[in-house]
């Protein structure tokens, strides 16, 4: 849907989507087949860090701070 200029959210229960869930997963997906020809955005939140990360597309269960 993306690729034919539509726009779609994603939502979640499980908290930030791409922090608290495999949302991350999505995101680096749709970077790797789309690049610079779709937007991605985040609502911000409480922490700009987290709004960030979430649409960063990188596995944020991995990092150790």
């Amino acid at each position: 849907m993306l690729a034919e200029g539509k726009r779609i959210a994603l939502v979640t229960d499980a908290g930030t989507p791409g922090i608290s869930d495999p949302g991350s997963e999505l995101v680096k997906e749709v970077r790797a087949r789309l690049g610079d020809d779709v937007s991605i955005e985040a609502i911000a939140g409480a922490s700009a860090l987290t709004a960030a990360l979430s649409i960063a597309g990188v596995a944020t269960h991995d990092l150790r701070l």
